[in-house]
């Protein structure tokens, strides 16, 4: 039995992670670009659109529901507290994705972001082909693309078990698929503690 030989990552290494653009995985890859500079693509399912003008000097949760609720009144539209939520939440998701992107690409790497759906084997090929377009053959796959759908198994409903699945498993099996003749030499997984 041979012992397999150690493949280290290089400033040319291509790093394809899905689901890396918010939370601990943006964590994670900081730290890793910290350390060595790489070309790094994310998929991820937060499209970068721009956010409502004017809205910047708005931080929080509570200013960001304020001054929407306002805006609304004023135009005379309603809204309902779900959609006000929803409309925030996605305010500060795209913040996040993009203040993460920009301290990622401050180490010195290339850092692309493309709008990918990982459970959708045709949206997962179509970016890989750009990421090999781009930044040339893949070396490294970061699978960490999640549902949230915290709740026990059991207690989970026929969709909410799909949607969790899916992601996680027939994601990853697009990303493998999409890169088997890429020269793979790392594969990390992230699982759920929930």
């Amino acid at each position: 039995v041979r012992a397999a030989q150690s493949t280290a990552l290089t400033s040319d290494s291509v790093i394809v992670v899905s689901g890396g653009a918010r939370g601990v995985t943006a964590a994670c890859l900081h730290e890793l670009l910290a350390r060595r500079s790489a070309k790094l693509a994310i998929l991820g399912r937060t499209p970068l659109g721009e956010e409502p003008a004017g809205l910047d000097v708005f931080t929080t949760d509570a200013e960001l529901k304020k001054a929407l609720l306002a805006r609304y009144t004023e135009s005379g539209q309603k809204i309902t507290p779900i959609e006000l939520n929803k409309e925030v939440g996605s305010i500060l998701n795209l913040r996040e994705v993009r203040t993460n992107l920009a301290q990622l690409e401050a180490t010195g790497s290339t850092v692309i972001y493309l709008p990918t759906d990982i459970s959708d084997a045709a949206s997962v090929d179509a970016s890989i082909v750009q990421v090999r377009e781009e930044l040339g053959p893949i070396n490294m796959i970061v699978h960490a693309a999640g549902v949230l759908a915290d709740k026990e198994i059991h207690k989970k409903t026929d969709e909410q078990f799909r949607s969790v699945f899916n992601t996680k498993v027939a994601g990853l099996q697009n990303l493998l698929h999409a890169t088997q003749a890429d020269p793979l030499t790392h594969l990390v997984c992230f699982s759920s503690v929930a």
